[in-house]
Parts: structure tokens; C-alpha cells; sequence
């Protein structure tokens, strides 16, 4: 594997943990108003 296509996979990684983060904050959020 060439460093750059690691390094793209790594980023795109990185991207997506970073969404789901975001993703569950929002969730715990709804649920922390519904109460």
C-alpha cells in the first residue's frame, strides 16, 4: 500500500468516528430533553 492511500483511509476513518461521535451526542441529547 502506498503512504498516501494509508493515510486517505486513516482520514476517511478519522471522518467517520467523528460523525458517529457527533451522531450519538445528538441522540444523547433527545433522550437527556425527553426525560
Amino acid at each position: 500500500m502506498h503512504p498516501d492511500m494509508s493515510k486517505a483511509i486513516i482520514n476517511d476513518r478519522v471522518r467517520r468516528m467523528r460523525e458517529e461521535a457527533k451522531a450519538a451526542a445528538k441522540a444523547a441529547k433527545a433522550k437527556g430533553r425527553r426525560k
